[in-house]
């Protein structure tokens, strides 16, 4: 073939090749992102299977820590009753004092396992205090530990330790370490078993050390604890640690096993969030917007929320508030999720479909699996379980106003970017987008069969027009704007 003829012909080869590796290499990215996916939801569901296999083994353990409760409570109300027969009416108070401290016993237990066996889609945005989540083990755990006879310790750091990260996912974490030493001291016949749980601050980091005084970790196995189906059990899965250690890390946390004389010590490692202690500052903007049939719940909770200055607008139900919605200002929903004609997850689901994304929490005495993961799966902030308790709900108020707050202010930002990128021409449009999914000046050029002079020249535009010449910048303009707000 004549050279003149040769040339182009390579040059067209060359470009054919260029766009075909542009293309795979785009494919692998693709790829890569569904396996990342894919292998958080297979750990989601095996968190979830390891959660509720453990409280089938815990089962007579927890009836009875909640026979305690009840029993308190029938003796109260027989030792009330006989009172008010006695005429002795000043003493009932004491006895209604101790009634209602009993109940919320008994439904924080309930709370407890509600928590634990619901399947979460982890937040890892989620602010937890990491003494909360060591107490929420162990009100899980402490009934084990009688019955294994193991003393179960905990020394806490003063005040909260605020960490990023979803509370079932940090609770997993320290349920997997404190089940695995008391299985480990089985094996420590004639020794009193204790395991400590303590929690610091320390540089920056709220820091969990956990020790046991059991026989400790096999050396052999100590180099690979953490990988799967590594375990120094006779009937262990390997998986747990494994776990634990995944979850950590997405958490941006470290995990590790320390040296020690006797018995195991675990460490984990969490970036405290910045305004540590700063939580009582509660600062309730927006209006609450509360559904529910039961008049005197609404009464009781309009009540609470008006002694810490929420502003709160009550409705008998679905009908009343659908036909006020359009003069309400945003604010957050308070659902009860048994009602007449419509419920609060109908409704949850009508406001969506109307365009209303106002963040909700649904409240309930009756709440079932399905029903949580179906008022999860419509967006609601928080599952609360009926009697609810104050905190938990002003807790999961003040996190649904940050979420509304947070926003409007990204709605208010994606708007704004979407209009700095309406400036740009078609072509400045495409090698921005090409910019945004990691492509070299060299794969654009080829890619829109340009000289790569030509992608500069564009490239040099955009950044004049988007205020500024970063790549990482121009590629989370670019994704800023094209996430839905």
């Amino acid at each position: 073939m004549p050279p003149a003829k040769l040339a182009p012909a390579l040059i067209m080869m060359s470009a054919v090749f260029l766009a075909g590796v542009v293309l795979w290499q785009q494919w692998a990215r693709r790829r890569q992102a569904e396996q990342a996916a894919q292998l958080s939801a297979q750990e989601t569901r095996l968190a979830h299977a390891s959660r509720v296999n453990a409280l089938g083994e815990m089962a007579s353990g927890i009836t009875h820590e909640l026979t305690q409760p009840l029993t308190a409570i029938l003796s109260q109300a027989q030792a009330g009753k006989r009172l008010l027969g006695n005429g002795d009416t000043g003493a009932v108070a004491s006895v209604l004092d101790e009634l209602i401290a009993q109940a919320r016993r008994g439904a924080d237990i309930l709370a407890h396992l509600r928590q634990w066996i619901r399947p979460v889609r982890g937040n890892p945005s989620a602010v937890t205090d990491l003494n909360a989540a060591i107490s929420g083990v162990e009100a899980l755990l402490l009934p084990e530990a009688r019955r294994r006879a193991v003393v179960l310790k905990l020394m806490l750091g003063n005040g909260p330790l605020p960490v990023r990260a979803d509370q079932t996912e940090l609770e997993q974490v320290i349920f997997n370490l404190v089940r695995n030493a008391f299985e480990a001291l089985d094996n420590a016949p004639g020794t009193r078993g204790e395991v400590v749980v303590e929690s610091s601050g320390e540089a920056g980091l709220a820091v969990l050390d956990l020790r046991d005084n059991g026989p400790g970790v096999d050396p052999e196995i100590r180099a690979q604890i953490f990988e799967p189906f590594v375990t120094g059990k006779d009937h262990g899965t390997g998986l747990g640690l494994a776990l634990s250690q995944r979850l950590v890390e997405r958490m941006d946390g470290d995990i590790e096993l320390r040296s020690s004389r006797k018995g195991a010590w675990f460490r984990v490692c969490l970036p405290l969030v910045d305004g540590r202690g700063e939580g009582g500052d509660c600062r309730m903007s927006r209006p609450v917007y509360l559904v529910d049939d039961d008049e005197a719940v609404r009464r009781a909770l309009v009540l609470l929320l008006s002694t810490v200055g929420v502003e709160v607008k009550a409705f008998s139900g679905p009908e009343s508030f659908l036909a006020a919605l359009e003069k309400l200002p945003p604010g957050c929903l308070v659902l009860d999720i048994r009602m007449p004609v419509i419920s609060g997850l109908k409704l949850q689901e009508r406001l969506l479909a109307l365009g209303v994304g106002w963040p909700t929490i649904v409240i309930s005495g009756h709440g079932d699996i399905e029903a949580c993961r179906r008022a999860f799966r419509n967006g609601a902030v928080d599952f609360l379980s009926k009697p609810v308790d104050e905190q938990d709900l002003i807790d999961a108020i003040q996190k649904a106003q940050d979420m509304l707050d947070r926003s409007e202010r990204e709605a208010a930002e994606h708007a704004e970017t979407a209009d700095l990128l309406a400036s740009l021409t078609g072509r400045e449009s495409e090698v921005l987008e090409r910019i945004a999914g990691g492509f070299t000046t060299k794969e654009i050029a080829a890619s829109m069969a340009v000289s790569p002079r030509t992608v500069e020249s564009h490239r040099a535009s955009i950044g004049a027009k988007l205020g500024t010449t970063s790549a990482a910048e121009m590629t989370r303009l670019w994704l800023q704007a094209n996430r839905h707000p």
